[in-house]
């Protein structure tokens, strides 16, 4: 393929392949031009969402038989406000096996691994008493595929060949009692980062400057972590080099592509330039990585409860394009995790009284019940402009959100009682058409199947257990899959 110039597609990719801020956008822009000629699906995509402890009680609204939903929880409001109503499957009735609760309840989440004879410590989680779970939920090693957990997040990307990437907002164990991870390779935990700064650095942020391998790089470098000076004004050079190659056409599909990751830059910076910095001289470093990590240190701006609304909406900017430019297939977009100490606030939302999870004990303060149903409700709002960012995304002539499925869950089935029972799940997205969406289902039946489910939604049919092995956690949910 030739540009406008006959430089070859080759030659303007390996220029700029130093620059992931150059080279992102130009593979997408060309992706792109190849897709409008293509009639082929392109390959599905995986968002997994999360936030603590269940729903609000009496909140999920599942009235009647299986069917079209005909009235909204207001927790889930914000997902018919934005259009989504025919995109979004609700399942009710999923019960765990084994762990359950504040950390045992994590293994499960993306794992369907939950550990918990009433005897044994499990390495994972600490949840680990029977007591309280019927004997028939009972879990052993032996009823497990491993005595790792290995969640479908990691396995998905495995099999795909791509990093399953995680975006957190106050994850980390210094913000929660029970720090335990969703994600787990293998039996490592993969927890996800919680500085955008250092995920954007990292996915999106590499340059080479003009001068690369000098102290000037190594300066330009330094100016861009710490949010002095944006990547792409180290850029301007080849941007216009490259500009210089394309047609008109694709010259504007690489401006805007360009554009967006610039927005993405722009929006950390102003919340760094506006956080708490001891102001010191990152310059002093030899090394790129103490800069980074100084960086981070000197600037806690991700940390600050009134900004967790920018961290959020920068997350989940950064999962678009992520998408959008091919670097993965499979995203965590995870906000807080069990026995959270913050508010967990979005956007829009004011300052209560009591963290997260005081706040969920509805049960202990009942004043704080409606303050909570807020909070959820704009957690959901955050998920579902998700979806509202990749239908805005277009991929030839189609959009990002048509091959991605946005599956939600939590550790908890209710808040005051952070029970094993009506795990609340719900999927955003039809994947082409194969989802039977815009319905209520219930199924009383162990979660594990849902996430077998979404394994075989997404093509991979031959996944038929994910961390339960026994027979009653095998297979996928009927009704789900069309």
């Amino acid at each position: 393929m030739l540009t406008r110039k006959g430089h070859a597609r080759r030659q303007l990719l390996m220029s700029s392949a130093n620059s992931a801020f150059l080279f992102l956008p130009l593979m997408r822009m060309f992706r792109d031009s190849e897709a409008l000629a293509a009639d082929a699906s392109p390959a599905p995509n995986v968002i997994f969402t999360y936030y603590p402890l269940g729903f609000k009680e009496k909140s999920r609204v599942f009235k009647g038989n299986d069917g079209p939903i005909t009235e909204f929880s207001q927790i889930h409001k914000p997902i018919e406000d934005a259009g989504l109503k025919d995109d979004f499957l609700l399942i009710d009735g999923l019960y765990f096996l084994g762990s359950r609760n504040h950390n045992g309840g994590q293994t499960n989440v993306l794992a369907g691994w939950g550990h918990a004879d009433g005897k044994t410590a499990p390495i994972y989680g600490n949840w680990y008493n029977s007591a309280g779970i019927d004997g028939a939920n009972e879990v052993q090693l032996s009823d497990l595929e491993d005595n790792k957990p290995y969640s479908l997040d990691q396995r998905l990307a495995a099999k795909w060949g791509v990093p399953a990437m995680g975006f957190g907002t106050k994850t980390g164990q210094e913000f929660c009692q029970f720090p335990e991870a969703l994600s787990f390779k293998e039996g490592n935990r993969m927890r996800p980062e919680d500085n955008p700064q250092t995920s954007f650095m990292n996915f999106f942020g590499n340059f080479k400057s003009n001068n690369s391998g000098s102290t000037e790089q190594k300066a330009n470098e330094a100016k861009a972590i710490a949010a002095e000076l944006r990547v792409i004004e180290f850029l301007k050079g080849d941007i216009k080099r490259i500009e210089n190659n394309l047609g008109s056409e694709d010259k504007a599909a690489f401006a805007a592509h360009v554009a967006a990751l610039d927005e993405i830059n722009s929006q950390i910076n102003t919340s760094i330039k506006s956080g708490s910095s001891t102001g010191e001289d990152l310059l002093a470093s030899c090394s790129i990585d103490k800069i980074k990590a100084d960086a981070a240190a000197a600037n806690g701006w991700w940390k600050d409860e009134d900004k967790l609304g920018d961290v959020m909406a920068i997350n989940r900017a950064m999962i678009v394009q992520a998408l959008a430019c091919r670097l993965t297939r499979v995203a965590l977009f995870q906000v807080g995790t069990g026995h959270s100490y913050s508010q967990l606030r979005a956007k829009g939302i004011s300052r209560k009284t009591g963290d997260y999870h005081v706040m969920s004990h509805g049960d202990v303060s009942p004043s704080h019940v409606a303050d909570f149903a807020e909070i959820q409700t704009g957690l959901v709002k955050e998920i579902a402009q998700i979806a509202v960012d990749l239908k805005n995304t277009k991929v030839g002539s189609s959009n990002l959100f048509e091959n991605t499925l946005i599956f939600n869950s939590s550790e908890g089935g209710n808040d005051s009682g952070h029970s094993s029972n009506d795990i609340p799940v719900f999927m955003l997205g039809r994947l082409g058409g194969k989802i039977n969406s815009g319905q209520k289902i219930r199924r009383n039946v162990p979660y594990n199947r849902v996430l077998v489910t979404v394994a075989n939604a997404l093509g991979e049919t031959d996944i038929q257990v994910v961390g339960n092995k026994t027979d009653k956690a095998k297979g996928k949910l009927d009704g789900v899959i069309k």
